[in-house]
């Protein structure tokens, strides 16, 4: 005999009518999210989304899974009515859309070695082709630029060999920072527009060697123009070091010494030899690029970096005084 009342029944067809009446209506859920993904520049045939009805025995509200193009995990939402997790949807999108759009969005990224040697004489870092396609809610498009660990900025190019969710690197990059970036470690990577997040370099000291311990004749004045034309637009700092394999047909690598910003035509760059590799390293054109503005220049940036020392040393010295007084010494 069974113990179901008639009241338990019509409670049972209820919640099963409830339910396929939701299903009936999340079958119209994908086709609302499309238009308005498409509206708002998000590339929907990139992007994964699964709907669950509801079970009329145990679970009466809908759920979604949604992976926006770049990502790799699904968010899940939860709603009495498809109406609601259309509206769930939307807002976490709106401000997603809103947060790449101003630059502001920053992606965690894990550090990768390049997919290809050679891509280190680009100065270049390589994120996965689909992480800058239309529709991308990782970077815009347009993105050329970007800020790797809140510090350096590098070019950005997409690559396929690269995994979604890594940045390619190569270990001279990895050791421009003033704390070497390892392997693996999970970086932050937001977008950069160079022209109004820096300024071009005045001067630039830097230093160079050829990789391979033989003979090399280097013509100063073309290896400037060299520089100027293979790393124009890249942002230096002191201690960014770069590398090229296409003057003389030989491999070198430079370490800028002192100044920084954005290389340009109208960068005044002076060359000098690392001293391990002076008996290697034989200059043909010493000095022809030091015109009176040249050494103008660099006596100006110079004079910035020991304004910038000597403020350095105060500081040092008030320190020193303060923990004078914290132990009671006279200072």
């Amino acid at each position: 005999m069974s113990n179901t009342t008639e009241t338990e029944t019509d409670y049972t067809k209820l919640r099963q009518v409830l339910a396929e009446t939701k299903s009936a209506s999340l079958d119209a859920l994908i086709p609302r999210l499309e238009e308005w993904f498409n509206a708002h520049g998000i590339d929907f045939g990139k992007t994964r989304v699964y709907v669950v009805p509801p079970d009329n025995d145990m679970r009466m509200h809908c759920t979604a899974f949604l992976s926006l193009p770049g990502d790799d995990a699904f968010d899940i939402f939860f709603g009495d009515t498809p109406d609601e997790l259309f509206d769930q949807i939307t807002k976490r999108c709106e401000s997603r859309v809103a947060a790449v759009a101003t630059g502001k969005d920053a992606a965690h990224m894990t550090v990768v070695n390049l997919p290809v040697n050679d891509l280190a004489y680009t100065n270049a870092v390589y994120i996965h082709d689909s992480h800058l396609e239309r529709g991308s809610l990782l970077f815009p498009e347009s993105t050329t630029h970007v800020r790797v660990n809140g510090s350096r900025i590098f070019p950005l190019i997409k690559h396929p060999l690269v995994k979604k969710g890594c940045i390619a690197m190569s270990s001279l990059q990895r050791d421009s920072f003033d704390l070497q970036l390892p392997l693996a470690q999970l970086t932050k990577v937001s977008p950069c527009d160079i022209t109004a997040e820096t300024k071009v370099a005045e001067y630039l000291c830097i230093e160079f060697e050829p990789v391979a311990n033989f003979r090399v004749d280097v013509d100063t004045s073309a290896l400037i123009d060299f520089l100027h034309l293979k790393f124009k637009g890249h942002v230096v700092y002191p201690g960014t070091k770069l590398a090229h394999n296409e003057f003389v047909k030989r491999v070198f690598k430079f370490q800028v010494i002192s100044g920084e910003g954005r290389i340009d035509d109208s960068t005044c760059i002076q060359l000098i030899v690392n001293p391990k590799s002076k008996d290697v390293v034989t200059i043909i054109d010493d000095g022809k690029r030091s015109s009176g503005d040249d050494k103008s220049a660099a006596l100006r940036v110079l004079l910035k970096e020991v304004e910038a020392l000597q403020a350095q040393a105060v500081n040092v010295q008030r320190c020193v005084n303060m923990l004078r007084i914290i132990h009671g010494e006279p200072h």
